[in-house]
């Protein structure tokens, strides 16, 4: 809007008014290119929503996963996804058990299930929801992506 005394002072200066003109030009070009990054950003929003939902999901998701269905994720075998985690000092082996290195046991990454097998008592590490998700960016710096996401890359 433009108060009287403004519109007279314009009237009168032709030098004010083209400035004028040009700012409010300038104001508009501005404005349809925030709209169009705004129309992009909300198409990148609507593409990530149902993956970040899933997102939520896992990491609120209390079950743990035994390695060897995590390694499946990746075309791996137990044995040989065990080794690359051991490899990239993740992991070690205590006797028949995997545990993890102390940079990583207190992050809650993983949980032990201990179960009898005969007269011994058997502790069995898993990953919790937190873990899989650890291990998801740990291997993903390393180039190394689940088998779902290199098969969309494809299509």
């Amino acid at each position: 809007y433009i108060v009287p005394e403004l519109l007279d002072a314009l009237n009168k200066n032709e030098a004010e008014r083209q400035r004028l003109l040009d700012d409010l030009t300038a104001d508009r070009e501005a404005m349809n290119l925030l709209l169009g990054e705004k129309a992009e950003l909300q198409t990148i929003v609507n593409e990530a929503r149902p993956k970040v939902s899933y997102y939520d999901m896992i990491l609120q998701n209390p079950q743990t996963m035994p390695v060897t269905l995590i390694a499946k994720d990746y075309g791996f075998s137990a044995v040989s996804f065990n080794r690359l985690l051991k490899d990239n000092h993740i992991q070690y082996k205590v006797g028949k058990t995997w545990a993890l290195y102390q940079d990583y046991a207190d992050e809650g990454y993983t949980h032990y299930n201990v179960y009898r097998r005969g007269k011994k008592a058997v502790s069995h590490m898993v990953w919790t929801q937190k873990g899989r998700l650890f291990l998801y960016d740990f291997l993903k710096q390393k180039g190394i992506i689940p088998r779902i996401e290199t098969d969309q890359a494809r299509n």
